[in-house]
């Protein structure tokens, strides 16, 4: 048996984003399967609860709709079935895919749970960016998130890293803090559309018109996501293009130390009416999103994998991004990379490609011919492949 946790989503408000969306879709797939146990981490108990009967057919209703919600509240009611030496065993395997930094009850719980059961730790690492690149992240963060990730080695039996990149940076990152051997597997995530093939339609409809219309970018606004360098690109790009230039649509909520960044874009004549940032947004109007623009623009200066590049080329749409961590992995050639800390790149990259649309037209054409959309499906059927050939589950 296979105890996935989900209480990073159950604790997440709004559409899923991030992590969250991540688990989502790990959960969608695990709902089919009888291998699977989803289990929550209960604050009150000091314990793992096994979600029960009716929980779980809310969390799959939850996650069939286009918008997520819990109107009864009934996923953050904690059950009395406990996860310990009664209903675990060393048989089984804890999955985790969630966010335990800063939360030192979870991460005591969790090697509490593996000394009483004996049971195997598997856990799912994205990055390790707070501690390589602390100064994008509030004060005390890093040195938290620090804490929290060399624990969580400890305790942990084997890794799941999300790219090739991650796991050379946790590898290297164990080697400095002398953290005993512990295997490291890579797993591709999914990037195949969020809605079924009915709806898909639906999501053309349902954008807004832009006179000229629109570059997406997909993600937290944050410092390390870099939306100061696309905030100083469309600067110079309305003064180039004047009535031509095209909006920016940024998707994401405000995170770390970008209030400021916000206030300008809001503010700035130059850029007021052409960048537009919308938070929370379904699947839906992310489909939407997505497939409505004229291509994607990722500036991070440093990503764990960088889904939105994979899902941009899963709906046939080109991107543009940074040339740093992980970002190559995905689609090598297809796309065009610049310098993350060089403005003048990045202008000059993407007003090519605006100023040039025959030019991205057969770079669309490149991705519909060449690049393979990974279904959901198949990163969640990794998970079991990686335990039965490693002889962990039968």
């Amino acid at each position: 048996m296979v105890l996935f946790d989900v209480e990073t989503l159950l604790r997440w408000k709004g559409p899923p984003a991030g992590i969250p969306r991540v688990i989502a879709q790990l959960s969608r797939q695990f709902l089919q399967s009888r291998r699977i146990r989803f289990v929550t981490y209960s604050q009150r108990k000091h314990a793992f609860v096994f979600l029960n009967k009716g929980q779980k057919r809310v969390l799959a209703s939850m996650l069939s709709a286009a918008t997520p919600r819990d109107p009864g509240g009934m996923l953050s009611q904690e059950g009395d079935n406990l996860c310990d030496s009664k209903t675990v065993s060393r048989k089984d395997i804890f999955l985790g895919c969630g966010v335990p930094w800063g939360r030192r009850q979870y991460v005591d719980c969790l090697a509490k749970l593996k000394e009483e059961t004996g049971c195997f730790v598997s856990y799912l690492i994205y990055d390790i960016i707070p501690v390589l690149l602390p100064q994008t992240y509030g004060s005390g963060l890093p040195a938290i998130f620090a804490e929290a990730l060399v624990d969580l080695l400890w305790i942990s039996d084997h890794i799941f890293a999300i790219s090739e990149n991650t796991k050379r940076d946790l590898q290297n990152f164990m080697q400095f803090n002398q953290i005993g051997s512990v295997a490291v597997t890579t797993v591709r995530l999914g990037d195949s559309p969020f809605l079924p093939v009915r709806q898909r339609a639906a999501a053309f409809s349902a954008a807004r018109e832009y006179a000229n219309g629109y570059v997406l970018t997909v993600g937290t606004i944050e410092a390390r996501k870099n939306h100061r360098l696309l905030y100083e690109v469309w600067r110079r790009l309305s003064l180039s293009l004047k009535t031509k230039c095209p909006s920016l649509l940024i998707v994401g909520r405000k995170g770390w130390l970008t209030n400021d960044l916000v206030v300008q874009m809001k503010a700035d004549p130059l850029v007021n009416r052409l960048i537009e940032i919308q938070s929370d947004v379904d699947d839906q109007r992310l489909e939407s999103a997505y497939r409505n623009s004229l291509f994607t623009v990722y500036p991070s200066f440093y990503e764990g994998w960088g889904l939105p590049i994979a899902e941009s080329l899963a709906r046939g749409k080109f991107c543009l991004a940074s040339n740093s961590s992980s970002m190559r992995e995905i689609a090598g050639d297809l796309i065009e990379y610049f310098d993350p800390y060089s403005i003048d790149q990045a202008y000059a990259v993407i007003s090519k490609y605006l100023r040039y649309p025959q030019i991205l037209r057969r770079k669309e054409a490149q991705i519909r011919r060449r690049y393979r959309p990974r279904p959901w499906d198949m990163t969640a059927s990794e998970f079991f492949r990686q335990f039965e050939g490693r002889g962990w589950i039968t």
